[in-house]
C-alpha cells in the first residue's frame, strides 16, 4: 500500500508491514496502535483535524469521505480509507436498485411517439393549406 510520512511528506510503498520506518527520515510508524483522534485530508485539499473514530465512521456512512481520502493519526502516517483500520466500513460494489420490472418506459415512448405522429400530421396540414394558398 502506498503511504505518505507524516513528518516529511515523503510517499512511498509499504508491502503489509505492521511496523515500518519512513526511508527519507527514518519515522517509526506502527500500525496496530490504537489512537484516539486522526486527521482526514480528502482530495480538494481540505483537513479535518481532531477527528475520534465515530466521526469517521459518520462520515464515511454519509458519504462526506471516500475511500480515496487520506487518513493519519499520531503513529501513523497518511494512507488512504480504505487502506487503514477503517477500510471495513466501505461497501463492496454498487449496490443493486430494486429488481422489480417496470415498463413505464414503455408507456413513455408509446407516448412521445404518437404526440410525435400528431405533430408531423399537423405539419402536413399545413404544407397542404400552404400549397392551396399559393395555387401548386
Amino acid at each position: 500500500m502506498k503511504v505518505i510520512c507524516s513528518k516529511c511528506g515523503v510517499d512511498f510503498f509499504v508491502k503489509d508491514k505492521k511496523r515500518f520506518s519512513c526511508p527519507s527520515c527514518s519515522q517509526e510508524f506502527d500500525l496496530k496502535s490504537k489512537d484516539d483522534q486522526f486527521e482526514v485530508k480528502t482530495l480538494n485539499g481540505i483537513i479535518f483535524p481532531e477527528l475520534n473514530y465515530e466521526d469517521i465512521k459518520r462520515g464515511i456512512l454519509d458519504g462526506k469521505f471516500l475511500s480515496v481520502d487520506f487518513v493519519k493519526s499520531n503513529f501513523k502516517p497518511w494512507m488512504k480509507l480504505k487502506d487503514s483500520e477503517f477500510g471495513s466500513l466501505f461497501k463492496s460494489g454498487a449496490e443493486k436498485v430494486s429488481s422489480g420490472k417496470s415498463s413505464a418506459w414503455l408507456w413513455f415512448f408509446l407516448l412521445s411517439l404518437g404526440v410525435n405522429m400528431l405533430l408531423l400530421f399537423f405539419i402536413y396540414l399545413q404544407k397542404l393549406k400552404i400549397d392551396s394558398l399559393l395555387g401548386n
